[in-house]
């Protein structure tokens, strides 16, 4: 073989090498690209989630803060009926011995006009 020869064949192996070398570049990009397109998903699936999870907490606080609230309107209504069931006992306590006075005048002059009706 010549030299012309031989350079042509070199070059032609070498078009090749590069041709078969640009290819296995341009698979490794679209995997690149690939790859990237799947983080970019991921990331962007993370932080809706993320979002999600702040949303859910800031509705679990205002839940436990709603329940707080009701829990202490609770204990005050609760405060007030006792104090009121108290204050009607003690209201109920005095009307008792006011009409169990009453009762005992109202016996008392009764049994001294029946022992002036008997003398």
């Amino acid at each position: 073989m010549d030299v012309a020869a031989q350079a042509g064949a070199l070059n032609a192996q070498m078009s090749d090498d590069l041709c078969a070398t640009k290819a296995k570049e341009a698979q490794t990009c679209q995997r690149w690209l690939a790859a990237e397109a799947r983080a970019k998903g991921l990331s962007d699936m993370l932080a809706q989630e993320q979002q999600r999870n702040e949303k859910q907490g800031t509705d679990i606080v205002a839940a436990r803060a709603i329940l707080e609230q009701a829990r202490n309107d609770a204990h005050a209504m609760l405060e007030k009926v006792r104090n009121d069931a108290q204050r009607q006992q003690g209201d109920n306590a005095m009307k008792i011995q006011t009409l169990e006075t009453q009762e005992r005048a109202g016996k008392n002059r009764l049994e001294r006009e029946l022992a002036n009706a008997n003398c």
